[in-house]
């Protein structure tokens, strides 16, 4: 238990993110919105720390990517709770257009093993290697 608390109080001692690191990581914001959303991730943090019970339904203050940006299209794409072979489609293409930016990469990747972990079917997991890898007959073709 003492342990526990230990890790607690170190994770809750770590400085809060600097004007410069909220800037870029939330980019469209202004910097007052910045500042509150900073504040509203540091009290869930420390809420799930304590062990207090969190409403994951609760969204952020703003939008914590840009409006219609490859993360804020992936997000929208997957909201279900089902294996979808087309969210994985639409997700992979994500995946490949945010190629420039790792970060976006990662939370949609993110995205990506999600809905592998809801396939269930041997089909589910041809269609996922065939997104994932793509068609290896279309690409010969194409040479």
């Amino acid at each position: 238990m003492a342990e526990a608390h230990l890790t607690s109080s170190l994770l809750l001692m770590q400085p809060a993110l600097s004007d410069k690191e909220l800037a870029r990581r939330y980019a469209h914001l202004t910097p007052e919105q910045r500042l509150e959303m900073e504040r509203w991730h540091r009290g869930r943090n420390q809420d799930r720390m304590f062990g207090r019970p969190i409403d994951e339904t609760e969204q952020p203050p703003f939008p914590e990517y840009p409006p219609g940006s490859l993360v804020d299209q992936a997000f929208a794409l997957a909201r279900t709770d089902h294996f979808d072979p087309e969210v994985v489609k639409g997700l992979r293409r994500l995946y490949d257009l945010s190629a420039d930016n790792l970060e976006d990469q990662f939370v949609i990747g993110h995205m990506i093993e999600s809905q592998i972990v809801m396939a269930s079917e041997p089909e589910d997991f041809a269609l996922i290697d065939q997104y994932w890898h793509g068609d290896k007959e279309e690409e010969e073709d194409s040479e």
